[in-house]
């Protein structure tokens, strides 16, 4: 299948028939944008390119789709976008959009019309349907979207900047750092994680960096969040329930516990401590190393 995105004018091919990555998922996500929404809208990953990676939610202004152009004027999305499809309570969601390796994205509510969080999701932020399809669900925790990518990407993936395919955050924020200024540790060159081919899928594998060290690690706390608000059956919620001002009073919005992953600085709450502690979750950034009450998990490579 071709996809071109209205916001960055590029087309990628993606598979029409996707297939499972025989050696796992890929864990290291490629900068930039990880699949196309319905609205051809570019889905960017779950980090916005800055120095100590992080989440969109604490670092940009979203706008009320939920999201934002990038500095060259790219519109994009990070995370689950009520524009695309307003949601309805207590419905299932619809196709949502469509990831790089052609497995489908649907909104974060499942058959049953109950919205799902990433405790309900797999390491990737997906799961096998009803109709025994896998498909990713976005969410409005992180990491929003995809988590890792589960299936194969074609040799010949179009446009998309190669640059784009080299291991990203969390695990590397060195190609953010600007005018040689280091915020901690020594800038990397990364090598490529995806490299076109001439045959039918790329050659896609993890390639962390071993010798650098953003200077964060994640622990997963529980916290009440608000998920995403809803329009009831029969109401008129326009194009989304946000506005500037906040929720349209017509939209429903549920408050649930849950556990969320957050940014720590290593040492004592600073990312000044350059050291390095056991990456003990190689790769293992979501649901592997977020389970559990209590239970801390530090995201990186090994050291």
């Amino acid at each position: 299948a071709v996809v071109s995105t209205k916001s960055t004018g590029n087309t990628l091919y993606i598979p029409a028939n996707p297939e499972f990555r025989e050696e796992g998922p890929l864990y290291c996500l490629p900068m930039g944008f990880l699949g196309i929404a319905t609205s051809g809208v570019a889905i960017d990953s779950w980090f916005p390119a800055e120095t100590g990676c992080p989440l969109v939610a604490e670092f940009e202004e979203l706008d009320i789709c939920e999201g934002h152009p990038s500095p060259d004027g790219q519109y994009h999305y990070h995370h689950y976008s009520p524009c695309v499809q307003m949601p309805v309570c207590g419905q299932p969601s619809t196709i949502w959009g469509v990831a790089i390796d052609g497995f489908p994205i649907y909104g974060p509510w499942n058959e049953r019309g109950v919205q799902m969080t990433k405790q309900d999701l797999d390491e990737c932020g997906g799961r096998v349907g009803e109709d025994g399809r896998y498909r990713y669900h976005m969410t409005v925790d992180a990491p929003y979207s995809l988590g890792c990518i589960k299936g194969k990407i074609l040799g010949d993936w179009g446009t998309k900047a190669a640059r784009e395919f080299m291991c990203s955050c969390p695990f590397d924020d060195s190609m953010f750092i600007r005018n040689g200024k280091k915020s901690h540790g020594e800038k990397a060159q990364m090598p490529m994680v995806c490299e076109k081919s001439d045959d039918e899928w790329a050659d896609c594998s993890d390639k962390p960096n071993t010798t650098y060290n953003i200077g964060y690690e994640w622990t997963t706390t529980r916290q009440t969040i608000q998920l995403a608000p809803c329009c009831p059956e029969g109401a008129d919620c326009g194009m989304s329930c946000k506005t500037e001002d906040g929720i349209k009073d017509v939209c429903e919005q549920e408050e649930r516990s849950v556990m969320v992953m957050t940014r720590v600085g290593e040492g004592n709450g600073d990312n000044g401590d350059n050291s390095r502690p056991d990456k003990e979750c190689l790769n293992k950034c979501h649901t592997e190393c977020t389970k559990g009450d209590g239970y801390e998990a530090t995201v990186g490579p090994a050291g």
